[in-house]
């Protein structure tokens, strides 16, 4: 049997303030409105549903058994309205985000769970990748959102400028160059290095920037899929490590690992969020990135 919300709202008002004239009060219906959604929805369910008691209306024993009902359907309703206008604000909802597959990452992994801490009734699946296939994946719509490098970006794709991080050379103390306060390009092309794997597009962007400053063809001992994994070897002497500062923050103050200081201009890699481009995306998506992108300088 459906019975009709607005007067389950009614009736449960009545039960909670014991009159007529209370329950209009907090309703905005006069006392006479009120008595007609009563009688409406005792003829909807066949039954007297109020008595008389000490002054005050109280439930008949069909009345509790729709009281119960009714608090937790009216309850429901507003749970629904409330969950619908914080879907359609931002506030609720789930995003599924792509990440490079580096610890630079962890930025943005940071900041996510402080929107978090603001946003309890949002949820973000998050998929790690290479930069090339994070933009396929922000195409076909497996991610709505993903953090890469700042690479051509593809028709249909939109970017926001996120993040900066310097290129570093670095060696551990059982490296020979640990000691060496300063060295020439000439004395790095004696020792092997350990870099990412050659085609992604993290080791050519860093081969790109090495070059123009003199550093090309340098010798590699060891290709890594994950800078991670170019991190881990440096510290194990297996080269020198071609590295971003983020990866490495922690070694170098605590002595892990030594910056090599060599001769050399700018060496910036830049990383940026991706979306879809075209129609209007959802407010939780506009939500996230008005919280990501970086203040205007």
């Amino acid at each position: 049997m459906a019975v009709n919300l607005h007067r389950l709202t009614v009736f449960c008002t009545v039960v909670e303030t014991g009159s007529l004239t209370a329950a209009g009060r907090q309703l905005l219906l006069n006392p006479s409105a009120v008595s007609m959604r009563l009688r409406a929805l005792e003829d909807e369910v066949g039954q007297r549903l109020l008595q008389r008691k000490h002054r005050r209306l109280v439930p008949t024993q069909a009345g509790e058994v729709v009281y119960a009902y009714a608090v937790q359907t009216v309850r429901g309703a507003q749970e629904l309205r409330r969950a619908l206008a914080e879907l359609a604000r931002g506030e609720r909802g789930h995003l599924t985000v792509g990440v490079s597959v580096s610890p630079v990452s962890l930025i943005l992994t940071e900041r996510l769970s402080a929107f978090l801490q603001q946003h309890p009734h949002i949820q973000f699946t998050i998929l790690a990748d290479i930069s090339e296939r994070l933009q396929a994946m922000v195409l076909q719509g497996e991610c709505d959102l993903a953090f890469t490098l700042a690479l051509e970006v593809r028709p249909g794709l939109e970017q926001v400028p996120f993040y900066r991080d310097d290129v570093l050379l670095v060696v551990s103390p059982l490296h020979p160059l640990f000691a060496s306060p300063r060295v020439t390009v000439a004395e790095l092309l004696q020792h092997r290095f350990v870099t990412g794997v050659q085609g992604h597009a993290q080791r050519r962007l860093m081969d790109t920037l090495l070059a123009a400053n003199g550093l090309v063809g340098y010798p590699v001992a060891m290709e890594l899929a994950t800078a991670h994994g170019v991190r881990q070897a440096a510290l194990c002497g297996a080269g020198i490590g071609i590295v971003v500062r983020s990866t490495v923050a922690a070694d170098l103050a605590e002595g892990r690992l030594r910056e090599v200081q060599w001769d050399h201009g700018p060496l910036l890699v830049e990383y940026q969020l991706i979306h879809r481009s075209g129609p209007p995306f959802s407010p939780l998506l506009q939500r996230v990135l008005d919280f990501l992108r970086p203040p205007a300088t």
